[in-house]
């Protein structure tokens, strides 16, 4: 049946579009957590008090995350896109199919309809025939392009790389780093001051 040789196309097509955008979302938000903690460590590895610019840091760090998190969960659950949406989509990735996708999932309700409005029902039958064979020569693996999310591999294999040069030219930075973060020189100088006997 041509008419469902369509609905699973776009139905396919829909699912592939969406795992897309899902894992290129995990991957930013991977790829924004490894940058966070890289810079984070940096400033606390390098300064003698750090908290005065670790504190904003990680509130816009944080709320950065946040957000792209429950954008992420929003797209995952509630991302439908209408089945003519998405003939509609593949029109523009396809030349040659001159709206005929399109035309086949708005008009294959009028079969249902006793009185014909318009078209014929042999037209549309017709019509939704010709696009069924015409999209079983489609690849949806060459239509729902992996670029983007290649390109956010990229980018999170990216920091992934700095970090761990940056690991190995300073191989405390990690330790050192983080007992900053929760201790830094200038205060822990104070502690140590204030539990030192007087003479």
């Amino acid at each position: 049946d041509s008419s469902t040789t369509i609905k699973n196309f776009l139905n396919r097509v829909h699912r592939r579009r969406k795992g897309v955008r899902l894992f290129q979302g995990l991957l930013q938000l991977l790829t924004l957590a490894l940058a966070g903690a890289l810079t984070a460590n940096l400033i606390a590895y390098f300064s003698d008090n750090p908290r005065p610019f670790l504190v904003p840091f990680l509130i816009v760090w944080g709320t950065l995350l946040g957000i792209g998190l429950i954008f992420l969960l929003i797209r995952a659950l509630f991302f439908q896109t209408p089945p003519d949406q998405t003939a509609l989509w593949v029109e523009n990735k396809v030349e040659d199919l001159n709206n005929s996708l399109v035309s086949s999932v708005q008009l294959e309700s009028q079969l249902s309809e006793a009185t014909q409005t318009g078209l014929s029902h042999d037209m549309i039958r017709e019509l939704i025939q010709r696009t069924g064979q015409r999209i079983e020569t489609l690849k949806i693996n060459e239509i729902v392009s992996r670029t983007p999310l290649l390109q956010s591999g990229q980018w999170t294999a990216g920091v992934f790389l700095i970090a761990l040069t940056v690991a190995l030219l300073l191989p405390d930075f990690m330790t050192r780093g983080y007992e900053r973060w929760v201790q830094p020189p200038a205060l822990a100088q104070v502690i140590e001051s204030t539990n030192t006997p007087a003479p």
